[in-house]
């Protein structure tokens, strides 16, 4: 456990076990918390996102970082009817949260949000108008972001 008492104590980050950074950074870190993907239709957690998650579990369960709400946000491509993508941006947020509770995160902690196809992070169509399935495999995804006292 990290003191915060002393800002000189180091922490582990966890893509690199062996790189330490100020305690006082971690907040920082938390706000660049990586995507967990999703292939097309898909509620399911790869190994891949499970180990990612255990990584931001780790991350955001720092003393530091204890009294921050955090919010999970699903999303989805544009592919097929809006209303069944709403459901599935919602339930792929769920799973994440399940994720962070089955490695020690409070549930207390986690708010929600489905968003659907609402907020891509690219436009899936290209200017010839074809189907940028790339663009879709980015859309489809669930952000982490952490809220809190600073």
């Amino acid at each position: 456990m990290v003191d915060q008492k002393n800002p000189t104590e180091m922490i582990t980050t966890p893509e690199s076990s062996d790189q330490e950074i100020p305690v006082s950074s971690a907040k920082e870190l938390a706000k660049e918390l990586p995507l967990i993907l999703f292939t097309s239709g898909s509620i399911s957690l790869d190994a891949t996102a499970r180990q990612q998650i255990r990584d931001i579990a780790t991350l955001i369960n720092d003393p530091g970082l204890v009294s921050s709400t955090i919010h999970i946000n699903g999303h989805s491509d544009t592919y097929g009817d809006a209303s069944r993508n709403m459901v599935l941006s919602r339930r792929r947020a769920e799973a994440v949260s399940r994720e962070l509770m089955l490695n020690g995160v409070r549930g207390s902690r986690l708010v929600i949000n489905a968003l659907g196809e609402s907020q891509p992070l690219f436009p899936e169509q290209t200017p010839d108008g074809r189907y940028d399935i790339k663009a879709a495999n980015l859309n489809r995804r669930v952000e982490i972001s952490v809220q809190g006292k600073e």
